[in-house]
């Protein structure tokens, strides 16, 4: 499953993109804000950016995240000159669409760099966010120099919910892919409770995990 972050403040366009991408299997993080994008980009495979946004300038976005990573970068630019295309690429995007665009049209943009990732050898992939550090791979977890230890549950909930930072996971999802139950939410989830405050205890001041009430927990910095 690739995984999308869709930088727009866009509300409407934001939502028929999301629905697109995951009605083609993609897991879509939303993030309304260049600064949301700076924090959320480490865990995406594919960052679909909005060069209007309401903070930061779009193309100082592209320059920060390409300083840090290879992701690939799609562009969302309105009523552009030759240009402006020019130092949006310089900047670090790997493709450009013009506002209005054609759905049908991002999708096979999504597809063609996510067939060009499949084509790379696999690399070791860590997800960093400020002084917290978590190794998929080895599936190490640091704070700083200090290793974290985590029990095998714990680190791939850790995992999960880092991946879609920003984004609120559902007690349901949390349980289905963590603990491959689809039933034991209808009686009751409390050993998430359980993991996440035992996770939260061993991250110490850097934990980031929030619980949004009766809905589920969400991975943030902010």
């Amino acid at each position: 499953m690739t995984r999308v972050l869709l930088v727009d403040a866009d509300r409407a366009r934001k939502v028929v993109v999301r629905r697109a991408l995951e009605r083609c299997g993609h897991s879509v993080c939303g993030a309304p804000t260049g600064f949301d994008a700076l924090v959320a980009h480490p865990a995406a495979d594919v960052v679909v950016l909005s060069l209007e946004l309401p903070d930061l300038d779009g193309i100082e976005v592209c320059r920060r995240i390409r300083d840090h990573s290879s992701v690939p970068l799609i562009g969302l630019l309105r009523d552009s000159t030759e240009l402006d295309r020019v130092l949006a690429l310089r900047g670090g995007l790997d493709m450009i669409l013009e506002c209005p665009f054609g759905i049908a049209e991002l999708l096979a943009r999504v597809t063609a760099v996510t067939r060009r990732l499949g084509a790379r050898p696999r690399t070791r992939r860590n997800l960093s966010f400020g002084s917290l550090e978590i190794d998929e791979q080895a599936r190490e977890v640091r704070v700083g120099d200090r290793f974290v230890r985590l029990t095998h549950k714990e680190f791939d909930l850790l995992h999960l919910l880092a991946s879609n930072p920003g984004r609120t996971v559902d007690r349901r999802k949390i349980l289905a892919e963590v603990w491959k139950d689809h039933t034991a939410w209808m009686t009751g989830s409390r050993t998430i409770d359980t993991h996440v405050h035992s996770i939260r205890r061993k991250l110490g001041s850097c934990s980031a995990i929030r619980t949004h009430r009766g809905v589920g927990f969400r991975f943030t910095l902010s």
